[in-house]
């Protein structure tokens, strides 16, 4: 339990990340999380999402590598407001269960915080 979604993705950060492990960011993203990855020495991966605001699996898939220890996914988006479809997170979690060493993946809304799922 935190106070809230911050403390959170710090704490999320810091048991998964040694220095150099990399950490996926849909953009556009909320202006901390490169400050969160940072502070414990991640390094940021950007993935650009399509004109509305919707990240494509396949650029996220294309962006993994065995650095790739987390993926932050923020919806409703902040700072678009945009609110990804049930559906693109099931295409999204299902191209996640097929890779051989599968990152944490970290969804986050104003109200909550919460693992999706994790294997390492």
């Amino acid at each position: 339990m935190t106070s809230g979604a911050a403390a959170a993705c710090n704490v999320i950060l810091k048991s998964i990340l040694d220095p150099g492990d990399e950490v996926i960011l849909l953009a556009p993203f909320f202006a901390e999380y490169p400050f969160y990855v940072g502070n414990h020495g991640g390094r940021v991966v950007v993935v650009e999402t399509d004109d509305d605001c919707l990240p494509e699996v396949g650029r996220i898939a294309a962006a993994i590598t065995p650095r790739t220890r987390g993926i932050i996914i923020n919806t409703p988006n902040n700072p678009s407001g945009r609110v990804y479809p049930a559906a693109l997170l099931r295409e999204l979690e299902g191209m996640l269960a097929r890779l051989p060493s599968r990152p944490w993946s970290s969804a986050t809304s104003p109200t909550r915080a919460w693992c999706m799922t994790a294997a390492r």
